[in-house]
């Protein structure tokens, strides 16, 4: 077993004959998103393991010896020697904070065993065999979230990505689109902050998959061309010295205008993969173009013929060729198919409704429920099927197509049967992550399923972008500014990162930085929901308040269009104007509350402000994470009523 990272983990300390039980208690904690240091094999014998050892118990947020009727009949092992470094440890904490937590694997009594006299005076957990239950992984969970950060290490060894899901590339949230990604890492475990500039090594393998054309007769399989691109791009990702750039930067070059030596430049990508799709009754054929993006030479082509039903498998046999070709090893990468399936009918189906959740439309939601949907029933056993649904009803409950208490209840439904299916569900995690934090808003779970997420794959569904929104909602901006800047190292062109990223800068009072940052997110995708808003409140901020309301007029979310409107026009000092601008607001059906809130705190109107936000707050607006990146909302700071909703919030300062 690989060592992870394990600043401000558990130390699982144990007698070599209770290692079947130590591992059943490891992969609990690590189910539930909890770092474990678990040795096993990844370590030997010598003064280096023993060097290391002594780190991970010097590091460690929690000590977890195992007591059993082996350490009983043991007066000497190495086990003894991790406790006595445990209880030394010990004295340098203080006698408030819970470092030690014994437990019995055998029945024992405390009083007679054999173990350190610090042992006998910390309530012990029975786990008979290592079954761990709930209450004891809730436990340590809970004891970990009120532990201090852990001293650094001075080495860590990550362990190989676990494999992807297949994703869409944007899921934006609060500006009428949901956030992509998963995966958060908690304060106590901040893997992303530390990752460093990309080596060189790394930029001599990296590749960009463009979207695949569509060369079918009817022009009618753009879908096909898209789902293949997809899964290809999520199959080379598991390949191991292999840099892929994810999606919504690479699929930025949709027409295939751009030439590849600047498709190559933007992305910071060594190669390239172009292709296409053409599709004539049930027989498919692929070509895929490996180009060099230094010169734009070809590299490699070739064409893959198969029929339908063995299209799901086009990717993994495509990606395999691109790996030799750029002789990067795949030993040890068994299978590199992401869609479990061997239904024909029910791959087609997903990837219609892959196709269809691009939209962000309630009907093109509501489409892509139904596909995949109707994937399920033709295969009950299509488990990417049933995470693509989760993330349908996930856009559906945020953009506010549904009811919010049924739609989120289905939500959390789909978290559940993924859960009870696979404890170590990626997409499951990421589903329960998103229930808690637009839902109950409940930080601490919402942080504990995204780090369950995070021990599956660190890197699945843009993880530093989703950490950067959680640390975003809780006014921590400076990690939220390194983590969508981390975000944007694999993503250069990722329209949700920047605007994002914005977001926070104009929430620290770096308003020019903040505009050139949404710049950059219009200059990409110029009709994302809440950019231009964005835009001319930091062209507002700087004093270009006629250019601020030029600009706010070509802002796509119409609830947002008036309440910024209304804001720039009392700026100006056009009062009946902001009126007006704000009866329109109000208007709108689908109009966020919290939209309207933050534009009357602009005018200094606190009474109007404070009864949209509890509005908002009843309604579970997803915009109300935003309050502590909000230059109007600082103006609420000194008004008990306000510090009461933050409390309400878990937003306290």
């Amino acid at each position: 077993m690989p060592v992870t990272e394990t600043s401000g983990a558990v130390f699982l300390s144990y007698a070599s004959q209770d290692a079947a039980a130590a591992a059943r208690i490891c992969d609990a904690l690590r189910a539930a998103g909890i770092e474990v240091f678990f040795d096993q094999s990844a370590l030997r014998g010598g003064d280096d393991w023993d060097r290391q050892i002594r780190e991970h118990i010097r590091s460690c947020a929690l000590f977890i010896p195992l007591i059993s009727i082996q350490t009983q009949s043991r007066l000497e092992g190495y086990f003894r020697r991790e406790w006595r470094l445990a209880i030394e440890r010990m004295r340098d904490i203080a006698e408030q904070r819970t470092f030690l937590l014994p437990v019995a694997i055998d029945p024992m009594d405390p009083a007679r065993a054999h173990v350190p006299d610090a042992f006998r005076a910390t309530q012990w957990s029975q786990l008979p065999a290592g079954q761990a239950s709930t209450e004891f992984v809730r436990r340590v969970a809970e004891l970990l979230d009120s532990a201090p950060a852990a001293p650094p290490r001075r080495e860590s060894t990550v362990a190989s990505p676990a494999p992807r899901i297949a994703t869409p590339w944007r899921v934006g949230l609060g500006l009428g689109v949901v956030a992509a990604a998963v995966a958060f890492m908690a304060l106590r475990h901040p893997l992303i902050d530390r990752q460093g500039p990309v080596s060189s090594s790394d930029i001599d393998k990296s590749i960009a998959v463009l979207p695949f054309a569509d060369l079918s007769e009817k022009h009618d399989q753009q879908y096909l061309a898209d789902g293949l691109s997809d899964e290809l791009l999520d199959a080379l990702a598991r390949i191991p010295g292999l840099r892929v750039i994810n999606r919504p930067s690479s699929f930025q070059f949709r027409d295939g205008s751009a030439d590849a030596r600047a498709v190559g430049t933007k992305l910071g990508a060594t190669h390239i993969v172009e292709g296409s799709v053409r599709r004539s009754g049930d027989a498919v054929r692929v070509t895929a173009q490996l180009i060099r993006a230094s010169d734009g030479s070809e590299e490699w082509s070739r064409s893959f013929d198969s029929a339908l039903d063995n299209a799901l498998q086009l990717q993994s046999r495509i990606a395999l060729a691109l790996a030799r070709e750029l002789e990067v090893s795949v030993a040890g990468t068994t299978s590199l198919a992401t869609v479990q399936t061997t239904n024909a009918q029910a791959h087609d189906l997903y990837l219609r409704g892959l196709h269809a959740v691009d939209s962000f439309t309630a009907d093109g939601e509501r489409e892509a429920a139904e596909q995949f949907q109707q994937a399920i029933e033709l295969d009950p056993n299509f488990v990417s099927a049933y995470e693509m649904l989760g993330y349908a009803h996930t856009l559906l409950a945020a953009d506010g197509f549904v009811p919010v208490e049924s739609g989120f209840a289905q939500l959390h439904a789909d978290a559940q049967w993924l859960l009870q299916r696979d404890p170590r569900s990626l997409m499951g995690h990421w589903l329960l992550a998103y229930y808690h934090l637009l839902y109950t808003r409940d930080w601490r779970a919402a942080e504990r399923e995204a780090n369950a997420a995070l021990a599956v794959n660190r890197n699945g569904w843009k993880a530093p972008y989703l950490a950067g929104r959680i640390a975003m909602a809780q006014g921590q901006l400076e990690r939220a500014e390194r983590l969508f800047k981390t975000s944007l190292v694999s993503d250069p062109l990722d329209a949700d990162s920047l605007c994002e990223l914005s977001l926070v800068l104009r929430g620290a009072h770096r308003v020019q930085e903040a505009q050139e940052q949404v710049s950059r997110c219009l200059a990409i995708t110029p009709t994302y929901p809440g950019a231009s808003a964005q835009l001319a409140l930091t062209l507002l901020d700087q004093g270009h308040g006629a250019q601020a309301r030029e600009t706010v007029t070509q802002e796509v979310d119409e609830g947002l269009r008036w309440a910024v409107t209304a804001e720039i026009e009392a700026a100006l000092g056009h009062r009946a104007e902001a009126e007006a601008a704000l009866h329109r607001a109000q208007g709108v059906a689908r109009a966020r509350p919290t939209f309207i809130a933050l534009a009357y705190a602009s005018m200094g109107r606190s009474d109007e402000a404070l009864q949209w936000l509890d509005r908002a707050n009843k309604q579970h607006d997803p915009w109300l994470i935003y309050l502590k990146t909000s230059p109007e909302a600082e103006r609420l700071a000194d008004d008990p009523r306000y510090l009461t909703l933050l409390h309400e919030l878990g937003l306290a300062p």
